[in-house]
Order: C-alpha cells, then sequence, then structure tokens
C-alpha cells in the first residue's frame, strides 16, 4: 500500500505461498504470519508502533496499542479483526482507531506519554502503561473502552527519575510488560531494565537487575515487587556504530497463574533474537518500598525457566521489534499465541508484524 491512502476499514487478504517453513526445536508451532508495510495510513492517520496487544475474549477482537507519543496523531490503539485457524491467518482488518484522554476527556499533549503495554481489566476497562512524560516519568492509567482516563495506579516515589538521573526508571526502558492474574485482583508492572539506581542496563557481559511491581488493582496500590534478572545481550553488532540492547518486550499471564516474559535483543547488523522465559510471580524476595537494589540485604530474583529462543530464520521468519503478545483463542485443544511487532514508524526496512503460534502438548 501506498503513504497517504485513506481508509475507514482495512482488509487485507493473506496469500499463502505454499513453502514448506522451517521449524524451530521448542513448544511452539507455526501457524501464520502477517506483516503490514510501514507508511500505511488509514482515515490520514498512520498505522503503527504496536508495542501491545490484547485480546477480548467476549469479542474475539484484539486491542492494539501504538507507541505514538501524539508525533504522527493522537495517542491511540485500535481495533482488530484477526480471523485464522489452524491452516493460517486469513484476514486482518483494522476495524477502528481508539484516541487515549486524559482525565477530562482531553488529548494527551505531544510527549506526554509513552504507552507500551495494554490489558483488559477483570471489569472491562483498560490498563495501559507510559513509559516517560517529558520529565521522564512512568505512568499506569486505567480508562474506559471509549479510552478516557478514569484514575493513575500509584508508583512508588522510586521510579521517578531525579534531575541527575541517578534514581528512576532509565529513559525509554520503563513498563513495557503488564498482566493481571487469573482471578483479576492483581496487576504485574515489569519494566524493561533496571532503575536507574538498582544497577545498569543490559550488555554483552551481564543482564539488568529489573522489577516486577505488582498491585492490588482494587485499591490500585502496590502490594509486593520482585526483582527480575534478564539476560545479557546474546548479538553483537555488525554494523557500526554498532548498537546492542536486550529488555523485557512484554509479558503475558498464562491460565496456570505462571507469567511468559518475552525478552528481545538486538544488535544492529544482526537482528532480533526473543527469549520467551516462564516465571512464577512470586517466591524471590520482596523489595516493595527498598529504594535501592544495591547494599543491604541480598536479593533472589525470580527463578526463571527459558521456553524457548526465537531466532532470523526461525520459523521461516524475519523477526521484527516484538513488543505485544496476547492469549488467542484455542484451536483444537492448543492454545494460541498472537505476537506483534513495533515497526517504529520506520520506512527503512521495519514492518508490522503478527505472529500467531499454538502451543504443543508435551
Amino acid at each position: 500500500m501506498h503513504r497517504g491512502m485513506k481508509l475507514a476499514g482495512l482488509a487485507f487478504a493473506l496469500l499463502a505461498s505454499g513453502i514448506a517453513l522451517a521449524q524451530a526445536p521448542g513448544p511452539l508451532r507455526r501457524i501464520g504470519e502477517f506483516r503490514m508495510s510501514t507508511g500505511l495510513h488509514i482515515n490520514g492517520i498512520e498505522f503503527g508502533g504496536i508495542s501491545g496487544l490484547e485480546r477480548d475474549p467476549a469479542s474475539g477482537r484484539y486491542l492494539a496499542l501504538s507507541d505514538d507519543r501524539a508525533e504522527t496523531g493522537p495517542v491511540r490503539l485500535y481495533e482488530l479483526d484477526l480471523a485464522f485457524d489452524s491452516r493460517g491467518i486469513s484476514k486482518l482488518e483494522v476495524l477502528r482507531t481508539i484516541a487515549l484522554t486524559d482525565e477530562q476527556g482531553q488529548p494527551f499533549p505531544r510527549d506526554a506519554v509513552d504507552p507500551e503495554a495494554i490489558r483488559l481489566a477483570p471489569n472491562g476497562n483498560l490498563v495501559w502503561s507510559s513509559e516517560r512524560d517529558q520529565q521522564g516519568r512512568p505512568a499506569l492509567y486505567e480508562a474506559d473502552r471509549h479510552g478516557r482516563t478514569l484514575r493513575r495506579l500509584a508508583l512508588p516515589e522510586y521510579y521517578m527519575p531525579d534531575p541527575g538521573k541517578t534514581r528512576g526508571v532509565v529513559s525509554n526502558l520503563g513498563h513495557e510488560g503488564l498482566a493481571f492474574s487469573p482471578d483479576g485482583r492483581r496487576l504485574y508492572a515489569l519494566a524493561e531494565n533496571a532503575l536507574a539506581q538498582d544497577g545498569p542496563v543490559a550488555s554483552r557481559q551481564e543482564g539488568s537487575l529489573s522489577r516486577l511491581l505488582v498491585f492490588d488493582f482494587a485499591s490500585g496500590q502496590p502490594v509486593a515487587e520482585y526483582a527480575y534478572r534478564t539476560e545479557p545481550v546474546r548479538l553483537a553488532s555488525t554494523r557500526n556504530p554498532p548498537v546492542e540492547d536486550n529488555g523485557v518486550s512484554e509479558i503475558l499471564m498464562m491460565p496456570d497463574g505462571q507469567l511468559i516474559v518475552v525478552e528481545r535483543t538486538f544488535a544492529l547488523g544482526a537482528g532480533n533474537m526473543i527469549h520467551l522465559f516462564r516465571v512464577r510471580p512470586e517466591g524471590g524476595t520482596d523489595v516493595l518500598g527498598r529504594a535501592s537494589l544495591k547494599g543491604g540485604e541480598p536479593v533472589i530474583p525470580l527463578a526463571k525457566e527459558l521456553l524457548l529462543t526465537l531466532r532470523e530464520g526461525d520459523f521461516g521468519l524475519n523477526l521484527d521489534n516484538i513488543e505485544g503478545l496476547a492469549l488467542g483463542p484455542v484451536l483444537d485443544g492448543r492454545q494460541t499465541l498472537v505476537f506483534a511487532s513495533d515497526n517504529n514508524f520506520n520506512r527503512n526496512g521495519q514492518v508490522t508484524q503478527f505472529i500467531v503460534f499454538a502451543i504443543e502438548p508435551r
């Protein structure tokens, strides 16, 4: 599609190649992939920046959160009709765009928020995270289904950056993952990397000690917090200047009460690598209220188990910037997972990517 195309609703037909696809080792089977070119406009607003994904089990539709900071359009999410069966993806339709607004119903100004994760609350409302405002401060919002903010959840003060940037979330490394407990009483929020006072960001030599913050959703107050250590950067840049990072890009609650944590490594020239970990969201040291994880009592991070590593070429995929993960429907007795990528509104080779997998029985 060409940039500037204006459509009220956009449906895409999938062209099946009939080519056998390489299968990577692990518990997943690829159902299908759908890619959308960067530069596509819908009703005059550019589509892209998908950083969070959630399925509404009542309607079967998906909510895709854009991380646009009101630079190419309003702060927004999309409602999608993504249809697939065990043979592949048959349709992806952008049904509507929903603007996210503040408590007064006003659009967020440019750079006031940086949306990253979205989940449906048990009361039917939306919960979404912002990594930063103009002062670098993160926020967690509850909004109604029209996108209007109802309240902000209470983040500890030690998440707020100080002027010297020695405390708080590091710029662009805030809460990338949200998940509700199966009973809906608790909300989990996991940051991409460590707070500034807790240690360094991930490097080729070591991982980063992030925090999983646990809220009582009814009160909006934190009730526990655990450390989570990411992996080191697992790829090396092949181009200059070298750019390499690794961090949490999403979390997903499974029906058994365990989290899937998505860690994404990127290295310039080498591409992306995705790790999926199973994590039980308790059992480590409760660090709620500790302004710094350096010094003091030892901190035992949450235990994690590697489920799967996706590399470039696995399942026949050219991986992009995976940032969204949602539970899909159950097909033939197998739970499905839907991944989504953030194209960064980058016309130089990046695309919006949706990938559907089925979890194979062990």
